[in-house]
């Protein structure tokens, strides 16, 4: 069992800390990078959809050969990151869009 069980991270209000990227034929980058008390991500997509992490904000570029697949009919993807790092999506074949929910310990 994991000691260190993983929630959402509430930003101000309670309110839930998420983003989403519309992706589209080119690579689409998240506006933020991931908060400093985030641990992992939970993905979920519209449409399947190349995704990758990366450490800097204009370096963070989706290819399908530097990515991972999310599909639209996968259960919701847990997938650990490292605190402030950029998230990027790539359409497979349509636009679609990818939800981030930032969690922590």
């Amino acid at each position: 069992m994991n000691s260190f069980p993983l929630k959402p991270l509430t930003g101000a209000g309670g309110a839930l800390v998420v983003q989403n990227i519309t992706t589209g034929a080119s690579s689409v980058q998240a506006t933020n990078p991931v908060s400093a008390q985030t641990y992992a991500v939970q993905l979920s997509a519209t449409a399947d959809c190349w995704v990758t992490f990366g450490s800097t904000s204009a370096g963070t570029v989706a290819t399908a050969s530097n990515s991972f697949l999310v599909k639209a009919t996968d259960k919701p993807l847990r997938i650990g990151i490292s605190p402030g790092e950029y998230i990027a999506a790539l359409e497979k074949s349509a636009t679609g869009t990818l939800n981030i929910l930032e969690m922590t310990h």
